[in-house]
């Protein structure tokens, strides 16, 4: 019975964050850090069982592949990803493109495939399957991190930006006006 509430939350789940990751939302904190949080621990599990099962130099090469890469196609998802001000609700928002939500469904779809193999009989005892595992983890954390920083900095820049026009055109009336004192 646990076995199969779990797989029913954890379906709910996932349909949740597949969700999330096609529609426009606001950037919160929540929105910035719920999903790496996530990631982080699946991925912390997965370290956890490679570890258990197999010598740590093939796996510990295998994550730092996996995370290299994750930076670049983290880096090349934020490019899909606008960041703009909603004027309906004046709030900034982040509306990711069918491209960078596309890349994000096809390493959720490869990891949860790894992650079913790992957990077969023939996945505990394969090297190759706990590199690819361990892969698969190093690439889609540190994807996601790199998206949501970059999703971060762009934030801080919109927000930067709207603060600046805002004291631009303060500056600006106070510089005409202070134009026109000195000049009577």
């Amino acid at each position: 019975m646990n076995n199969i509430l779990f797989i029913v939350v954890m379906s709910f789940l996932v349909i949740y964050l597949v969700a999330r990751q096609f529609m426009q939302q606001p950037v919160t904190w929540t929105s910035l850090l719920l999903l790496p949080a996530a990631s982080a621990y699946s991925s912390y599990l997965d370290f956890q069982a490679g570890f258990s099962k197999f010598a740590p130099l093939p796996l510990v090469a295998g994550l730092i592949v996996g995370a290299l890469i994750g930076v670049a196609v983290g880096a090349y998802r934020s490019k899909y990803t606008q960041v703009f001000v909603d004027t309906a609700s004046n709030r900034i928002v982040s509306k990711p493109q069918l491209r960078s939500s596309g890349m994000w469904l096809g390493q959720l779809i490869v990891r949860v495939a790894i992650g079913v193999l790992s957990y077969s009989p023939l996945g505990q005892h394969s090297l190759l399957i706990g590199v690819a595992s361990l892969f698969i983890s190093g690439l889609f954390l540190v994807s996601i991190v790199t998206q949501k920083f970059m999703l971060y900095t762009q934030y801080k820049a919109l927000q930067q930006k709207a603060a600046a026009s805002n004291n631009l055109s303060k500056d600006g009336l106070q510089q005409d006006q202070t134009s026109v004192y000195t000049r009577s």
